[in-house]
């Protein structure tokens, strides 16, 4: 197990340095900073990512910890499904870096996103295991907060509200919520584009998590 940990955590160092460098050459080579905020917005995605490694760390009896590490989990989980949304800009970058690299840009980008999302959400629904039911996480919980996190996209995405406006700027986070839950009819886009962000995202995790049973049932015999 802790070999398999390691050998992720090497390549999606890889896949960072390889962003770093292609986002290097875009400001080296054609002199455009544009997707320089994509260091950022991977630098948030990988928060909830190392706050995913103390839920198993946590003591069982310390009910106060563990509420804080996983709300503290919740608040930047959002930041790492995110980064797919980036996916927009590629019809609006600079007519001199071509297409196909900035596709390979974002797309990777994306890609590292959802990798270091989905394995934080996964160490989240083995914490929530210890307190509930598999029956009631995997069909209610974590398509819960899908649902959640997907709100926080769009709000991050489409109202350009931040993870940390929850405390630097509470009370005008928390009108523009209620305005969205209060007038569900109203703000219809809102709840339509929440939806398919949820169901995209709840289709890629269990996607990933049949993967590795899809990959061991493919093996072929080894040699004696």
């Amino acid at each position: 197990m802790m070999r398999t940990s390691n050998s992720f955590n090497r390549m999606l160092t890889g896949f960072i340095l390889l962003i770093t460098a292609m986002v290097a050459i875009r400001i080296i080579v054609y002199g455009n900073i544009r997707y320089l905020s994509i260091l950022w917005n991977l630098f948030l995605a990988w928060i909830p990512f190392a706050i995913g490694f103390y839920f198993k760390e946590l003591p069982i009896k310390n009910k106060v910890q563990q509420l804080i590490v996983f709300f503290s989990w919740l608040i930047f989980f959002p930041n790492a499904l995110y980064l797919v949304t980036d996916l927009i800009h590629l019809n609006q970058g600079s007519v001199v870096v071509p297409v196909w690299f900035d596709a390979a840009l974002l797309f990777s980008a994306a890609f590292v996103g959802l990798l270091m999302a989905f394995v934080s959400l996964a160490r989240a629904e083995n914490y929530l295991l210890y307190h509930y039911s598999r029956k009631i996480v995997r069909n209610i919980l974590i398509p819960l907060l899908l649902f959640v996190s997907s709100f926080g996209v769009y709000l991050g995405r489409f109202e350009r509200w931040n993870s940390w406006d929850i405390i630097t700027n509470p009370f005008a986070l928390s009108a523009d919520i209620l305005h969205f839950v209060c007038k569900p009819v109203t703000n219809y886009k809102v709840w339509i584009i929440t939806s398919i962000f949820s169901l995209l995202y709840g289709f890629f995790y269990f996607s990933l998590r049949i993967l590795p049973l899809l990959f061991y049932e493919m093996r072929l015999p080894h040699k004696k």
